[in-house]
């Protein structure tokens, strides 16, 4: 203004000019209102000042003109602050905030910023706005915003509040919304009402610290586009029927929702709420949806056109659906603790998700289920479902609900754990129709069976024409070491090996059932040809008059050489290591042998050897022994291919000894190490597998370091599976032992010796001079761990002396013995009402209270005779 100086506030803005700047250089006390009617600038110079306002002191932005507050410094800050309703209101004018500006509205029911006029406009970049009372920034009537890209904006209530049709914002790309709560289950931070709008949220940081959502879409509210930002639900102390929301959209009536979301993050108990009729999401192309109950939820009456590119985790259910959801599609990551896709019924039969055709579908859990289904889905053509229990339980416990899911063509199916044949990987309550998706000799489809089990009631499933499933399984790249089946066409290949003679055509598309013509006899130099046999051993010779075509086969050529009686086979791929081959020098091949060592790399002792006759030229895969006491040095391969050539073949694999300190398991602290079924039960009478009983120890080993990646030693426990680090780790210490020939069988049911003899690894040897069971006997390989878990009281045997070694243990037995091992233990009456229950464990169970105890997470004193009481 020319460097004319005023002694009052008015009197400056009084003598202004359309555009000019007002510098204010000391504090200043403001008695009345002030309305702007002219286009000024109103900043501090020369540090940071403070307008302070009387209760009926605002200002009023009106007429058509503009003020701009702050000039973008964050030294020179002018402070508007005051107890009445309104800091600043805008009717047919233009406000813009900057940095340089901090309004903080101080009164008990009061605004900051107020647009109610359809000729409302502005455009906030940064700076402070503040309201302790009610509402930060107020939008209605049909009010416009250009931007948000910068600042804080923190009200008690709602840092934003947008209320009528075409109220709108049409940006917001920066920010931070923070709220300081009123009434947590009434409101959220950010609040678009009433048909308000928000173009695009590409940026910004969204926190509801105190309240429901950091973002609420209400009554016909709808947001363009989200591409980024964060929406955080902090808040935790709601009542059951509230969970904190990142984003909850709530049509009441009018349409409400967001028309893509391609980017964001979103966290709460829920990270996004979709209910009641008219909630919707167009499209999810992206973003990472986080949450405790859920990470997505598409409640009663929303609908999600379709799902791809997203992150949705959950430690509870990654996507809960009781809405409409069209199509789950590719590269969408759901991981959920207990489930990761639930379809559910609850008093809603009618929620239906129309496609699944693409995603990654985990739980996390081995009691666990990848896809629940209460109601309806009516196609899956793709996606990977990994379960615990099941890739997916279409059942429901509700007579009004359909669990029926109509067609699979396409997928992978697996279901990790094992153990008792209800595990299956795809548990049917309705039929279920398979197609094979492609017309060729295989479907889309791959299926895991749990000991050749893929469906609880193969009646249920129906066939295509001409497909059936396979006898034979693939692996495929996303999980590794697993084979799986497939639909394959009852038109089948038959391929000849000719074991090194001429080359003999396959014959194809052969009728399932058939005959099939047998080809012209190969020829091989110096022997004769013998017939075609079923096995590359040469076992049973393939008869063509009687035998039929059931599946693809291979044939294998068997030859007898011209200067002797023997057979050769020189396609024998057997993975045997030290298995002698029956064919030897007689066939006219040169002798050889194979001698495999098993070495302590420190000491250079010879732990194993041993020699078999081999057959030169063919090839072979040798595996490591699993030693007690040992591991494979970190250097050394757990298997090696090796050609035979005549004369001496050498295989050494190199061991470490293990460390002689026993892991020590945790004693203090009673963490939970076991967990119920999503249906409510906990299978006291159930076994467990072997992998399981790993993960069991490993949870309650102290060892800071147990998560460091230890090199395996068995050649079936795949570095990718859920269990392979408790596996390998334990077998490291030397707790965990597999068999000879390299394997651990994971999935296989652990024994009552074999759960003795780890117990009994953790500590040392304690032992009668007699074995302590009837069944027992001195020289049983297990006997001495036996009767030391018993001479400590951890393991007891059966009323008739017995204690069967070879029986599967079951959960309420392992229970009990960790716990006798750890001292954890509690009575009856001192187990709190409020504890978790099981429907299959009453009170009169003999495991009730060791299944509580190692159930539940507790702090503990102890009473005069030892047991627990609770904290």
């Amino acid at each position: 203004m020319d460097g004319a100086t005023y002694a009052t506030l008015q009197g400056a803005i009084n003598a202004a000019q359309d555009n000019d700047t007002i510098a204010v250089t000391e504090d200043i006390n403001l008695s009345s209102a002030i309305s702007i009617m002219k286009d000024i600038t109103l900043l501090a110079s020369g540090g940071n000042y403070k307008v302070t306002l009387g209760i009926n002191a605002n200002f009023r932005v009106q007429d058509g003109f503009d003020l701009t507050l702050g000039g973008g410094s964050d030294t020179e800050v002018l402070t508007l602050s005051g107890p009445q309703r309104t800091i600043i209101t805008v009717a047919n004018g233009n406000i813009e905030i900057n940095n340089g500006a901090k309004l903080l509205a101080t009164g008990p029911r009061n605004m900051v910023l107020d647009l109610y006029d359809p000729k409302a406009s502005g455009k906030i970049t940064g700076r402070h706005l503040e309201s302790s009372g009610s509402i930060a920034i107020s939008m209605t009537n049909g009010a416009r915003l250009e931007e948000i890209s910068g600042g804080t904006i923190i009200g008690k209530t709602h840092s934003l509040y947008m209320y009528d049709e075409d109220t709108k914002i049409n940006l917001i790309s920066g920010g931070t919304f923070r709220n300081l709560a009123a009434s947590p289950e009434r409101w959220a931070n950010v609040q678009v009402d009433g048909k308000a709008q928000i173009g695009e949220i590409s940026n910004g940081d969204f926190f509801a610290e105190q309240e429901i959502a950091a973002l609420r879409l209400l009554r016909g509210g709808t947001i363009g586009k989200i591409s980024g930002g964060r929406f955080i639900c902090a808040y935790t102390k709601l009542t059951a029927n509230y969970y904190g929301r990142g984003i909850d959209i709530v049509a009441l009536g009018d349409p409400s929702g967001i028309g893509e979301i391609s980017g964001g993050t979103f966290d709460g108990e829920i990270g996004v709420l979709l209910l009641e009729d008219g909630a919707f999401i167009n499209k999810i192309s992206g973003g990472t949806f986080l949450g405790g109950e859920a990470g997505l939820q598409n409640d009663i009456g929303g609908t999600i056109d379709i799902i791809s590119n997203a992150i949705i985790t959950s430690t509870n259910v990654g996507l809960l659906n009781v809405g409409t959801i069209n199509e789950i599609g590719s590269n969408t990551e759901i991981t959920g603790d207990s489930i990761a896709l639930w379809n559910y019924a609850s008093n809603h039969p009618n929620a239906i998700i129309k496609l699944i055709s693409g995603g990654k579908f985990t739980s996390v859990s081995a009691s666990g289920e990848a896809f629940l289904n209460e109601t309806t889905v009516n196609m899956i053509s793709g996606g990977i479902f990994i379960g615990g229990f099941h890739a997916i339980n279409s059942t429901t416990l509700s007579s009004t609900s359909p669990a029926k899911i109509d067609t699979i063509s396409g997928g992978v199916f697996y279901a990790q754990t094992t153990g008792d044949p209800s595990f299956v990987t795809i548990n049917l309550a309705n039929p279920l129709i398979l197609e094979p998706f492609l017309l060729t000799n295989k479907g889309k489809a791959r299926f895991w069976g749990n000991e050749g089990s893929i469906f609880n009631d193969e009646a249920l499933v129906i066939y295509p024409a001409d497909y059936r499933m396979s006898t034979a399984t693939e692996t495929i790249s996303d999980i590794v070491g697993v084979g799986f089946k497939y639909l394959t066409k009852s038109l089948y290949t038959v391929n000849f090996n000719s074991n090194g003679g001429s080359a003999v055509a396959e014959q194809t598309d052969i009728p399932r059932s058939s005959l099939i013509t047998e080809p012209t006899p190969p020829i091989k130099s110096e022997y004769t040809f013998s017939g075609w046999y079923k096995e590359d051993t040469l076992t049973n010779a393939w008869k063509f008059d009687t035998d039929t075509v059931t599946d693809n086969i291979t044939l294998y050529a068997k030859w007898t050489s011209k200067g002797g009686s023997g057979n050769n086979n020189s396609n024998n791929n057997s993975n045997n290591n030290n298995s002698s081959n029956n064919n030897n020098s007689s066939s006219g091949a040169p002798s050889a042998t194979l001698l495999v060592q098993g070495i302590d790399k420190q000491s250079g002792e010879i732990i194993y050897s041993k020699s078999s006759s081999v057959i030169v030229g063919t090839t072979e895969t040798i595996n490591a022994l699993a030693i007690e006491g040992y591991h494979l040095d970190t250097g050394s391969k757990k298997t090696e291919t090796i050609t035979f050539k005549a004369g001496e073949n050498k295989v050494v694999f190199f061991y470490s000894k293990n460390i002689e300190a026993i892991p020590e398991l945790e004693t203090g602290e009673h963490i939970k190490y076991i967990n119920g079924y999503p249906d409510g039960s906990v299978k006291p009478g159930s076994s467990i597998t072997r992998a399981e009983a790993a993960a069991i120890y490993f949870r309650l080993i102290k060892d800071e370091n147990k998560n460091i990646a230890v090199n395996g030693t068995f050649s079936d426990v795949g570095g990718d599976t859920w269990y392979a680090q408790s596996v390998n780790y334990l077998a490291s210490q030397g707790i965990l032992v597999g068999y000879r020939d390299g394997t651990f069988k994971p999935r296989q049911t652990i024994t009552r010796a074999e759960f003795a003899a780890i117990a009994s690894r953790f500590d040392n040897l304690l032992t009668n001079e007699n074995t302590s069971f009837k069944d027992v006997s001195i020289d049983h390989w297990a006997a001495a761990y036996i009767d030391s878990a018993y001479t400590k009281g951890w393991i007891n045997g059966y009323p008739d002396g017995s204690f069967r070694p070879a029986s599967s243990i079951t959960r309420a037995e392992v229970v009990k013995i960790i716990n006798n091992m750890l001292n954890r233990k509690i009575e009856l009456s001192d187990i709190p009402s409020d504890a978790v229950q099981y429907k299959d464990l009453t009170k009169k169970h003999w495991a009730y209270c060791y299944i509580i105890e190692a159930s539940t997470e507790h702090s503990y004193t102890r009473k005069d005779n030892g047991f627990e009481l609770w904290k």
